[in-house]
């Protein structure tokens, strides 16, 4: 048996991957009968035939989730808080990203993680072009004192 979220190889009496951690039996990405990575929009795995029996609009668990709507609020409370408090709207895009990134590891093609890493990363934009926005003005004070 092989892990359908990881791919590695799994012991028949395993509760959890050893390797990712998964449950046994869930995740969407592998076969678990020859561990070859699996197309979601198939009934059976390209390699061996197997059957792949999941629901695919149904593919996240709840903690999967529930983490993709975590990195989602912080990537959005970072765009909100750059402008009242910049520093700390840095810290919430920059854990947006990690959590956006950890939840669309955990699962197939989660588009709420996707959107908290892209409202991370243009945090850190917005961020960064405050700060030049705020030394050109500075630099343009400096002239005219």
């Amino acid at each position: 048996m092989y892990c359908k979220n990881c791919g590695s190889k799994m012991d028949d009496l395993a509760v959890i991957c050893v390797k990712c951690g998964f449950p046994k039996g869930q995740g969407v990405k592998y076969c678990r009968e020859c561990g070859s990575e699996i197309s979601p929009l198939k009934d059976a795995c390209d390699n061996c035939g197997c059957s792949i029996v999941y629901n695919t609009l149904n593919r996240a668990s709840s903690n999967d989730n529930a983490l993709s709507i975590i990195g989602l609020v912080l990537g959005i409370a970072s765009l909100v808080l750059l402008f009242v408090i910049p520093f700390l709207g840095l810290a919430c895009g920059i854990a947006a990203i990690i959590v956006g990134k950890i939840a669309s590891e955990q699962s197939y093609d989660d588009k709420m993680a996707k959107a908290a890493v892209i409202l991370g990363i243009a945090s850190i934009v917005v961020f960064i072009l405050r700060l030049i926005a705020a030394y050109a003005l500075l630099s343009l004070l400096a002239d005219i004192f």
